[in-house]
């Protein structure tokens, strides 16, 4: 059986190796002061049944990256960048410590927030790591 926990922590280790992000958590917290920063979160899995007793499953993580817009083009650059930097991070380890047969990044989307208290750009990209799982 997957080890989630591990899967995780493995993908917040490789997002504290970019050095543009002040902060990764992996939760999804009720505020952010420190910008840029990332969060990851559990979202769910699906899974294909094979002829055998060996299920193929894609367990899924959402991954937000968050800058502050002080400059309209610069944070749109920043958002861009921190985008390619988790991907490159994420494929520099395709077993995530080898926790899992490979990850993959399968979407990624820009929003942008004018909240008065906290005007940011998020980049909001899916993770699946698959496993093989026997029952």
């Amino acid at each position: 059986m997957a080890d989630l926990n591990l899967i995780e922590s493995n993908i917040v280790s490789n997002l504290q190796t970019i050095t543009a992000l002040k902060n990764v958590y992996d939760h999804e917290p009720k505020s952010l002061s420190t910008l840029p920063a990332a969060t990851i979160f559990f979202d769910g899995f699906s899974q294909s049944d094979s002829a055998s007793r060996r299920k193929s499953v894609d367990w899924r993580w959402t991954l937000r990256v968050y800058v502050r817009i002080q400059d309209a083009e610069q944070a749109q650059a920043d958002i861009k960048n921190l985008m390619v930097e988790v991907r490159k991070a994420l494929a520099s380890d395709p077993s995530l410590g080898g926790n899992c047969n490979f990850n993959q990044i399968t979407r990624g989307e820009v929003f942008v927030s004018l909240d008065q208290n906290n005007v940011h750009v998020m980049g909001e990209m899916t993770l699946t790591a698959n496993t093989y799982e026997s029952y």
